[in-house]
């Protein structure tokens, strides 16, 4: 293993790179844009100066990284649990990037409780209250057309959780429809806002008219 053929291999394309097993020990670079890397990723420097200024090197006659290059900022991770991930497009952070690439899509199992809902209720509590949400107007039908149309959520003002049982729901006494936006908001404390919390909270921030075609609060 070594500099160069990670360079080409992972389509970095630096001018000068630098390879260290560990990721501690390193000549200097000389020519930019210059990379170091190790055996899991890499470090891309555009200019002399962005090299020189990164914090989490000690450049003397060589350079040492005591905590070595995956710790500093714009480090670039490609080998994770033995499978190499080289994005398409190469990206050029500096070292002095406070961003890093990250890699998503590793299957993981997750056990979980999911309460039933009655599709019927749903039907009863959108025939009662229209399809605007409650909350801030928004109507999924007048805005992206008849596709949409079916998708307002509705609130359960009891959360379902909580009962942990079979019970007889109410689609008018115990549901409102609300927007995916408004919902997500209501379920951001434990016990859930309640819809007239949210309502004020909308109200005291004011709105664009041009985002919604219906005001109902």
């Amino acid at each position: 293993m070594n500099g160069r053929t990670l360079n080409h291999r992972w389509n970095v394309n630096a001018k000068h790179v630098l390879y260290s097993k560990t990721g501690n020990w390193y000549h200097k670079l000389k020519h930019f844009p210059g990379a170091l890397f190790d055996q899991k990723g890499y470090l891309l420097f555009e200019t002399q100066e962005d090299f020189f200024r990164c914090e989490g090197l000690s450049i003397n006659q060589d350079v040492w990284v005591p905590k070595g290059i995956s710790a500093i900022p714009g480090y670039i991770q490609v080998v994770i649990d033995g499978a190499e991930y080289i994005p398409s497009v190469q990206q050029s952070p500096t070292a002095g990037a406070k961003h890093r690439i990250h890699y998503e899509g590793n299957p993981v199992s997750v056990k979980l409780t999911r309460y039933e809902r009655d599709r019927s209720a749903r039907d009863e509590c959108l025939k009662h209250y229209g399809h605007s949400c409650i909350i801030c107007g928004f109507n999924f039908g007048e805005t992206y057309g008849e596709i949409a149309y079916e998708m307002m959520h509705v609130h359960h003002l009891i959360p379902i959780g909580d009962i942990g049982q079979n019970y007889v729901v109410d689609p008018v006494r115990d549901m409102r429809p609300v927007c995916p936006n408004c919902h997500a908001v209501i379920h951001k404390r434990k016990p859930p806002f309640t819809v007239d919390e949210i309502k004020r909270m909308f109200k005291n921030k004011g709105v664009r008219p041009t985002l919604l075609t219906k005001l109902l609060i």
